[in-house]
């Protein structure tokens, strides 16, 4: 596999306009803990193919790994941004929700949490997520129950209605009460 990458590698000197190469290159130093390397690629990947929210997150990812899992900075803007072009992106509402939950913004991190939940169709992830949930409340001090509607994130609240219309057949008008 290393002898793979490095061809790889030595191929994308001659292709540096190769996003999907760069793209390859930075996830393959990512499976091998190469976390350097991958930001490297990651980053060049980021400037030939700029506000592509798959790899803004796979760069954000490699950054958060090369700081020790810290998510603070660069890592989370690309993250956020990230979302904000693809608002249903269950990776980036789980790295958000870290992110928030790392800077202590424990509502924020369970009300993307919440989305993503929704989104999740296995109950793995639905449980790991759950204990995300639970363990932000605590540190919160915030009831299990509590969160409301309120703290959904700006970018995801919307303002629903709801219109009815009623027909009455003239012949029930008088078993109908206006009050």
């Amino acid at each position: 596999v290393e002898e793979m990458v490095d061809k790889l590698a030595a191929k994308m000197k001659d292709e540096p306009d190769n996003a999907e190469g760069w793209f390859m290159l930075g996830r393959s130093y990512m499976s091998m803990g190469r976390y350097k390397e991958a930001v490297d690629a990651l980053e060049k990947t980021n400037k030939l193919v700029p506000d592509n929210h798959v790899v803004m997150l796979r760069y954000a990812d490699a950054l958060t790994m090369l700081r020790g899992g810290r998510l603070s900075g660069k890592p989370f803007e690309l993250i956020k941004r990230a979302i904000e072009i693809k608002p249903d992106d269950p990776t980036g509402l789980w790295l958000l929700g870290m992110g928030y939950e790392e800077k202590g913004e424990y509502k924020k991190a369970i009300s993307y949490w919440n989305l993503l939940i929704s989104l999740l169709k296995d109950n793995k992830s639905i449980d790991e997520v759950n204990k995300l949930i639970r363990a932000a409340k605590k540190k919160a001090g915030i009831s299990l129950s509590e969160i409301s509607g309120s703290n959904k994130p700006a970018a995801i609240k919307s303002n629903v209605s709801l219109k009815v219309s009623v027909v009455i057949d003239n012949s029930q008008l008088k078993n109908v009460s206006m009050e």
